[in-house]
């Protein structure tokens, strides 16, 4: 039987595309109850998950030992393992000052984070196996005397997304907004950081942005005193972001305010590969009681919904062959897919049919 890592990397392709965009009910990828993540939370609070894009490193912080929120660290050999006991990043990351809100480079030899001065800063080693570097102010034009926190890098390195209350976030001036600065190669300085449009940003506040791996998924928090998850899709790189909608898998309610039902969800964060999904949750945005939870995914490709994965799922596909506005069948390559149902689709579908097969509780119609 072939190897279910490949199978599992198309996951959130598929199942956030039929949540966020289709009206499908067909059920073919299943949301677990969101649980908090098992060995990383603690009596204190813990929030703002970012996962590494290997999905080996879980960086967060916590205020777990002490009046200061640091970042702690928990590993795990590969992605079917549980996560091992966090522990505290040393010296100079958290040293005096609280750090907060991680984000990992995907080469792994920077870390963005802020801290209370509403600054953004960035540490560097020259190798994994090296310690962290003094911590610097990524200074102007990312920084201003406004406040600038929750940096999330883009898997190329070449994009920061974080979160401002800079001049231009609305009618109402201390609404945070989501800014993403640009540099042409990780030698360069950061550009000018630009406002991203009205289909991200709100006359609410929006915090806590993921981009994924192929940059074209923006997930990011809005709300008021509770947020919630939302999410912007675009098909390339160079088009402009598409209207934000609800993440429904993750949300425990709608509401905004500290009345409203449900709780507080937002820092959404995932990796290459792995079939789970982290988030923060907490009674409100304002609350100490939030923790890290995770969803995860099961999969189901039977296209035609005849209880079988079979060659008519296989048919079922191929009519869709190329470039396609369904994104029902574009199950390839992680985590999103890419406008375009081809060989990897079709990769994916297969090996779910060889372990179908390979369960003796199954039975899979060889023939159309």
């Amino acid at each position: 039987m072939l190897n279910d890592c490949r199978m599992k990397s198309a996951l959130i392709a598929v199942v956030a595309i039929i949540i966020v965009i289709s009206t499908s009910a067909r059920g073919d990828f299943v949301f677990g109850e969101p649980i908090m993540v098992p060995n990383v939370n603690s009596d204190s609070y813990d929030f703002f998950p970012q996962i590494s894009r290997d999905g080996r490193e879980l960086y967060f912080t916590s205020k777990r030992d002490g009046a200061f929120e640091n970042i702690w660290i928990s590993k795990r050999s590969s992605i079917h393992d549980l996560w091992s006991e966090p522990v505290k990043l040393d010296p100079p990351v958290n040293g005096a000052e609280e750090a907060i809100s991680p984000s990992l480079s995907c080469d792994a030899l920077e870390l963005y984070f802020d801290r209370h001065d509403d600054d953004l800063w960035v540490s560097t080693r020259v190798s994994i196996n090296d310690p962290w570097g003094e911590p610097v102010k990524l200074g102007p034009p990312v920084n201003t005397v406004n406040r600038e926190s929750h940096p999330c890098i883009s898997a190329d390195g070449l994009e920061l997304y974080f979160m401002s209350d800079r001049p231009g976030g609305g009618s109402n001036p201390s609404n945070t907004d989501i800014f993403v600065a640009i540099r042409p190669t990780k030698y360069d300085p950061w550009g000018e950081p630009v406002k991203l449009s009205s289909n991200v940003n709100s006359e609410q506040y929006e915090s806590g942005p993921f981009i994924s791996s192929d940059g074209l998924w923006l997930f990011f928090g809005r709300g008021y005193s509770k947020g919630h998850v939302h999410v912007c899709r675009r098909s390339t790189v160079e088009e402009p972001w598409g209207a934000a909608e609800f993440f429904t898998p993750v949300n425990s309610g709608t509401g905004v305010w500290s009345n409203s039902p449900g709780k507080s969800e937002f820092c959404v964060s995932f990796s290459q590969g792995d079939s789970t999904i982290y988030f923060t949750r907490g009674t409100t945005v304002f609350s100490d009681d939030w923790d890290i939870y995770q969803v995860e995914i099961t999969p189901t490709v039977d296209f035609n919904s005849d209880n079988a994965v079979d060659v008519l799922d296989v048919y079922e596909l191929l009519e869709r062959w190329g470039t396609t506005n369904n994104s029902f069948y574009d199950i390839a390559p992680f985590p999103l897919g890419d406008g375009v149902v081809d060989a990897k689709d079709l990769l994916v579908l297969a090996e779910h049919m060889i372990e179908t097969a390979d369960d003796p509780n199954d039975v899979v119609d060889p023939t159309p």
